[in-house]
């Protein structure tokens, strides 16, 4: 509660008002002084005051009847002259049972003086309660036989991906106007918040469409209108552009007219729908200078903890990298620490990014031409290895398995990170599979509904 305080200075007055409750003394009446380097100290209790005359031998001001510092909106004292008082009174975010304060006065003695709140409570400490935000793109494969098995119960967002960027400031709505009313309205069923997620059309599409300001604005109304139109609780960039003109990296050319996108969007969505939600999907800090103000302008943060060594190969076989783990939890902790002690972001914006996939170096029948395979065909490309749904890797492939998620979830929780974020849910162990990674993150973070 923002508090509003003053520092009020008046004549000594020889008499003695005592606060005992919030309704028992009027905002007319006049502080009671003494003498002393402290000569009066009054808490403020929305239109009631607390105030005691200072006993100037033991310097203990006790006022009862306050019961929680949250109440508390102001603070008035007066100083003898030429004193001051150390900490500032109307510094004090959160009062304690007993408080001291130091009082200089003019020719440098100094005095301390202890105010006792008796009656004041411990606040009931809030419930942690990760953020847990699952992609969902709307065109997978997956779609029309996964949606209806996803548990929402341990999901509190999605962001529906992709709406696609184009170079002109419009947008291309291809990949989620088919479903996004159905996935809308699931989600909100389950009590889950739905953003939208843009990325670029095509290599330099977002860019381009941010470098004009005439398309920059194009594309900021947009974004408004369409989460308008499909009444979404509002967005998230994804905008990965790997390298500038001529190869160089896009920081050196693109990171001023990217601020200034997110600037210009923000200021659209305050004065729209503040309370909409404006997220970003951001990636490894090695090759992506941020800065300390990409922040400034987003709810959460999505850090893309994964895809750190792949098999990079064009078809399948084709491999440039020797085997290895893509996600591991260095990466994934040390994302989080970077950004909260580098880069200054606020503990509860930052999302750590969990993959619902691995890479495999074995030439498997369900693994992309880069060698990425969901969890869901790991599973059943090694159904014959006992405990292969407790493994995180199996030969030349590497994933995150149930006790990695775990793992990673619990140093979320254990550190008080805002939560997770999942690429993607279509990704998971299918149906009512006892192995799915979801139920992990949700028990892991005590989510369970049942």
């Amino acid at each position: 509660m923002k508090k509003s305080i003053y520092q009020m200075m008046g004549m000594v007055i020889g008499i003695i008002l005592i606060a005992t409750s919030c309704s028992s003394s009027s905002s007319e009446e006049t502080p009671v002084t003494n003498a002393g380097p402290l000569q009066s100290f009054i808490i403020q209790c929305g239109g009631s005051y607390y105030r005691r005359t200072i006993d100037q031998s033991s310097r203990v001001i006790s006022l009862s009847g306050i019961h929680f510092s949250a109440d508390i909106t102001g603070v008035s004292y007066q100083l003898a002259e030429g004193a001051t008082i150390a900490p500032a009174p109307q510094s004090i975010a959160l009062w304690n049972n007993t408080q001291e304060f130091t009082v200089t006065t003019a020719d440098g003695s100094q005095v301390v003086y202890t105010v006792n709140l008796p009656d004041l409570q411990e606040p009931e400490p809030e419930l942690y309660k990760p953020v847990v935000l699952g992609y969902l793109p709307l065109n997978d494969f997956q779609y029309d036989t996964q949606l209806s098995h996803i548990h929402w119960e341990y999901l509190t967002h999605v962001a529906i991906c992709f709406l696609k960027v184009k170079s002109d400031g419009t947008l291309n709505p291809e990949q989620v106007a088919g479903h996004i009313v159905e996935a809308r309205n699931t989600a909100r069923k389950n009590g889950v918040k739905v953003l939208i997620s843009l990325c670029k059309n095509t290599p330099k599409e977002f860019t381009n469409a941010i470098k004009e300001p005439s398309t920059r604005t194009k594309l900021v109304e947009g974004i408004i209108n369409f989460v308008e139109q499909y009444e979404l609780d509002g967005f998230d960039i994804d905008y990965e552009e790997y390298s500038g003109d001529q190869g160089a990296p896009w920081w050196n050319q693109y990171r001023p007219v990217l601020m200034e996108f997110f600037k210009e969007l923000y200021e659209a969505k305050e004065a729209a729908h503040p309370e909409w939600l404006m997220t970003s999907a951001t990636a490894d800090p090695t090759w992506l200078n941020y800065g300390v103000d990409w922040q400034q302008y987003f709810d959460f943060l999505n850090l893309m903890s994964y895809d750190r060594y792949v098999p990079k190969g064009g078809s399948k076989g084709s491999f440039t990298n020797a085997p290895g783990p893509d996600a591991t939890m260095a990466n994934f902790t040390g994302d989080l620490t970077y950004w909260n002690t580098t880069l200054k972001t606020p503990k509860e914006k930052l999302l750590g990014g969990l993959p619902f996939y691995g890479f495999t170096w074995e030439n498997l029948a369900t693994a992309d031409d880069t060698g990425a395979i969901r969890y869901f065909n790991i599973l059943s490309e090694y159904s014959t290895v006992s405990g292969i749904e407790s493994m995180n890797h199996y030969g030349k492939t590497y994933w995150n398995g149930p006790e990695m998620i775990r793992e990673k979830c619990q140093y979320v929780k254990d550190n008080q990170f805002g939560g997770v974020i999942i690429w993607q849910l279509f990704m998971d162990a299918k149906d009512d599979s006892p192995h799915k990674l979801l139920d992990v993150i949700g028990k892991t973070f005590q989510m369970d509904k049942n």
